[in-house]
């Protein structure tokens, strides 16, 4: 049986969204009262200012290092990025190590993996382009200098 309770710690005390959260937790206890229960942090999800640099400056960043990287498009080149940074695992049909995609800026997803990706993007330009990326600050005054309609 697996049941997740979201709460913030504040003051070592536990503290829920909602009245509904903290009388389902209540019942839960009641009904596994002498169990042990596993508490775990939750991870920082990615934010939307990270998702905007990623979508905004980095993806757009790698069609700038040559003709092969300019050919595709975001998605693409996200989908690229999350095998190259994703785990590996043995395949036993083809026996050998293969890379499995893992989800870098979905909601999912969670601030270090994204910063993981930005790292392998970083590395990967510098060593084989001689190119650093774009400054996150510097984007971030950019995006918000854009006139809104």
């Amino acid at each position: 049986m697996s049941q997740v309770f979201i709460a913030i710690a504040r003051d070592k005390k536990i503290y829920f969204s909602s009245p509904y959260g903290e009388i389902n937790f209540r019942h839960f206890l009641e009904k596994y009262d002498g169990r042990k229960i596993e508490i775990k942090l939750a991870k920082n999800p990615v934010s939307d200012e990270m998702r905007g640099f990623w979508w905004g400056a980095i993806l757009p960043f790698m069609r700038t290092l040559d003709e092969q990287w300019a050919k595709l498009d975001n998605d693409a080149i996200n989908e690229i990025i999350k095998k190259e940074t994703g785990i590996s695992i043995f395949n036993p049909i083809t026996k050998r190590d293969e890379k499995i995609a893992k989800s870098i800026t979905s909601d999912a997803s969670y601030t270090l993996r994204a910063m993981e990706a930005i790292d392998w993007v970083r590395v990967y330009a510098m060593e084989n382009y001689a190119r650093d990326i774009p400054d996150s600050e510097e984007f971030l005054r950019y995006r918000n200098s854009a006139p809104m309609k």
